[in-house]
């Protein structure tokens, strides 16, 4: 949370019913600021609105994942083809004697 700069799953909501509010009386710092002086309650929490990490990870790694996977796509559908131009070609081939077929 700390390194995304977010709280929790969805939201400092997440934390609301936890042990850790229950035991602390207060939210996880990263909820309210990155001062880690001040305290947070769930005012603090509310007032601040910081995004939960699974919005930070989609809003960050959607795009860069999506841009790989469409070029994966493309790669896979020129694979396609060059193997099927492969496959026409070796059609093409006059049946050869298989040369190994004595060897067994």
């Amino acid at each position: 949370m700390t390194k995304l700069d977010c709280c929790g799953y969805k939201g400092y909501d997440d934390f609301t019913n936890s042990t850790f509010v229950k035991s602390n009386s207060e939210y996880p710092k990263q909820c309210c600021s990155k001062d880690s002086n001040s305290r947070c309650g769930k005012q603090e929490a509310v007032d601040k609105k910081i995004k939960g990490c699974f919005h930070v990870l989609l809003d960050e790694n959607i795009p860069i994942s999506g841009a790989l996977l469409f070029l994966i796509g493309i790669l896979q559908i020129v694979a396609l083809f060059g193997s099927l131009k492969v496959y026409q070609c070796l059609r093409r081939l006059p049946d050869f004697p298989d040369l190994f077929e004595n060897n067994l």
